[in-house]
This record gives C-alpha cells, structure tokens and sequence, in this order.
C-alpha cells in the first residue's frame, strides 16, 4: 500500500481472534465465538451491501474519513469499521459502527515530505507507540490497530528509505497497541526476491507472532487484485495465502 493507486484496491484482511475480542473492549468486536471478521481496505461504504453479500463485515481504513455519510452507509448494512479517530468518528451517532481505530497505514515505510515529491524516513517508533496512548486516552473503549509495511517480512525492504533494515523498530512500535498487521504482496510485487513468493506472507505472520505480546493480536492484508495489471493473482493464490497466514499464527 505505497501509493493511493495500490490503496484503493480491494485487500481480504484476516483479522479479529479471541485475544482480542475477549480483552475487556465494551465498544470492540463482537465476542460471538463464531464471530471472525473479514474486511476490505480502503473501500467505498457506498459499496456496503455488494460486499455483504460475499462475506464482508468489516471496512478498514475509511479514505478521507471517517466522514458521518461513511458510517451512515455503514450503519444501514450492519456493517463494522476500523478508521483513523477523529472528532467526527468520536462523536458520530453511528460510533457503533466503529470497532477499532487504527494509526496512520504503514509507519514503519519512509514518509512523503516536500508535497509528497519525497519520501526519507519513517515515522521514529517511539512516535508511533506515544500515538497509540493518545488514541487511547481520548477513547479507551476500542482497541487499536497498526498496519505496518512488507518490512515486517521483508528486511531488505528500501521502501522503509532510511529505516531500512531497523528491525528492531518493530519492538518499540507495537507498544501498547491491541492489534498487529501488515502487508506484502508477493503476486504484483516488484521487488526481485519477492516476486511469485507467496511463503513471504507466511514469513511476515510468523514474525509478527513473535513480536507480539500478551493480548495483541496478529491481522494481515492479502492480496486480491491486480495491483500490478499484468499480473493478478489467481484463485489459488489467494487461497495458499490465505492459508499460509491462517496456519502461520493470524488471528
């Protein structure tokens, strides 16, 4: 999700697990155990009932939002969210819609500065994790998600510009946040010892497993359109990564 071109295409997200939705959050995910949610990034709510219809039940990352006209549309599907806060979102009438809120997408990537001609360095982790008490503080109700690039299962990853290779930047980060993710998509990918890798999903959960601590959970975004056009990934693509993420350890 490097650019707003990649961020509007459809991405499975497997998310929830009972960590998380039993971790004393009144306003969280339902703690239905046959409850599992599945969502779409950054997708319009005026396509709520299109993606209902297939199994959807979460919208993650509202762009723009979240708006009251979102939630509103969200709301008349029954559906759940997981947006950025903001006053609109804490004072909504529709603020049951909200499940979790979520950090800016992918802290750990190197940031647009200069009107977004150029990208440096990352958000610093310890910025992140005082982010996360914020949200906190202003709404200790929900959990809250962080998204974090392909580094997470990709060292090499340059995309992180001078935060490349800081893995270590993952240990501080994650603090005090409830949910864990990140991305990487091995079909459309244009990085050498990526491409038509699909265990680098796989490598990502497995290391987001490990970082985690007591109580946060592991989510991860999959794949699913043709982010790169000559190259969409098939059915059973998505299904081994799907796979890959649930054996590995997402919950």
């Amino acid at each position: 999700m490097s650019s707003l071109m990649y961020r509007v295409f459809l991405g499975v997200l497997l998310i929830g697990g009972h960590s998380i939705l039993a971790n004393g959050f009144p306003n969280g995910f339902p703690e239905d155990a046959d409850f599992f949610p599945i969502g779409v990034w950054a997708q319009s709510p005026s396509r709520a009932a299109s993606y209902k219809s297939i199994g959807i039940n979460t919208f993650v990352g509202l762009y723009g939002g979240p708006t009251e006209a979102q939630l509103a549309q969200l709301a008349n599907e029954n559906m759940f969210a997981v947006a950025e806060q903001n006053d609109i979102g804490l004072k909504s009438p529709h603020v049951n819609v909200i499940r979790a809120w979520m950090q800016k997408d992918e802290p750990d990537n190197a940031q647009p500065v200069l009107f977004g001609m150029m990208h440096v360095s990352c958000v610093p982790a310890k910025k992140v994790a005082r982010q996360t008490r914020e949200i906190k503080t202003r709404d200790p109700t929900r959990p809250v998600m962080i998204n974090f690039g392909q580094g997470v299962a990709n060292p090499f990853w340059r995309g992180r510009g001078l935060c490349n290779g800081d893995q270590g930047y993952y240990e501080t980060a994650k603090q005090g946040a409830d949910i864990l993710s990140f991305d990487i998509y091995p079909v459309a990918s244009r990085t050498r010892q990526v491409k038509g890798r699909l265990e680098y999903v796989a490598r990502g959960v497995s290391n987001l497993v490990k970082l985690a601590a007591n109580g946060q959970s592991v989510w991860t975004v999959i794949e699913t359109s043709a982010l790169d056009p000559a190259d969409r990934p098939s059915a059973a693509q998505v299904r081994a990564e799907v796979w890959m993420a649930l054996i590995h350890g997402a919950t």
